[in-house]
């Protein structure tokens, strides 16, 4: 589930986080918790928070090892001396609520690369919860997995086309762009049976959907223009529909053998040449 904010507020702003394009932050709360905060004045906008919370919160519901969202308040309470006045600007566009995880200084980065065994059975479920979301933001290079401690934990689900969808009105389901990213995720591996991927399906149909999206704050919405009440109700019936359309994912997964793989290294090859061939045709 999603956990409300009630009163808690961001008291200090710590630092910068320089990974990724969103300029996420670190921040001690009200309670005196370290806190990871996306801020949707940035590139994590209103409708990529309610992908990443309403993502995490489904995944969390069928025991899923996905980090944990929250609500913070972030207003003119905090203390915002230790950055830089751009970053200062930034916070002050995204006053109100936000979405938080607890911060763990200590995580580690899984590196699909070099790692000796990818495929698991808990990284074949997560694999299956990609392929529901359409999430487009894993590769080897981002695995978004996080060691902590001795567990390992998914982050980061601000790209999910079924959410994005759902929020505009569009189906993304055939999608060749779409289809690539999923061909292209590090956790896919032909061979995973219908059974599986009907068995996830099966327990995503028992979460209460209803009760976590109606946790999104109005206030998000009005970056869409839109009533509230509305686009949460929009929100409910496609989930639920792409929930209950199991055959539809199955077939989806199927394609995805027949799609070339192109290796990190090809891509980057392929990027060089690419370059060098502009630049010879550009330059005098």
């Amino acid at each position: 589930m999603i956990n409300e904010a009630e009163d808690r507020f961001i008291q200090t702003v710590v630092s910068v986080v320089k990974k990724g394009s969103s300029r996420p932050i670190t921040a001690i709360t009200s309670d005196g918790q370290a806190v990871f905060v996306k801020l949707n004045g940035g590139l994590s906008s209103p409708i990529a928070a309610m992908s990443e919370m309403l993502s995490r919160a489904i995944g969390r519901a069928i025991g899923l090892p996905i980090i944990e969202m929250s609500l913070i308040t972030l207003d003119q309470r905090a203390d915002i001396s230790r950055v830089d006045t751009e970053v200062r600007d930034l916070l002050r566009k995204s006053y109100g609520l936000n979405a938080s995880s607890v911060f763990y200084p200590d995580a580690i980065d899984v590196d699909l690369l070099n790692d000796s065994v990818i495929h698991t059975p808990v990284r074949e479920r997560i694999f299956i919860y990609d392929l529901l979301l359409m999430n487009v933001d894993r590769s080897f290079a981002n695995s978004n997995l996080l060691h902590i401690g001795t567990s390992e934990y998914s982050i980061d689900y601000e790209a999910s086309f079924m959410v994005m969808g759902a929020l505009h009105a569009k189906d993304y389901l055939s999608s060749d762009a779409v289809r690539r990213a999923l061909r292209h995720n590090p956790l896919y591996r032909p061979g995973i049976t219908d059974e599986s991927i009907a068995r996830e399906f099966d327990a995503l149909a028992e979460v209460d959907i209803a009760s976590i999206v109606m946790k999104i704050p109005d206030a998000w919405f009005m970056f869409l223009s839109t009533d509230a009440g509305d686009c949460k109700r929009k929100l409910i019936k496609s989930i639920t529909q792409h929930i209950t359309n199991k055959d539809g994912y199955i077939e989806l997964y199927r394609q995805l053998e027949s799609i070339e793989f192109i290796s990190e290294q090809e891509r980057k090859r392929r990027n060089l040449e690419n370059r060098n061939r502009f630049a010879a045709k550009y330059t005098l």
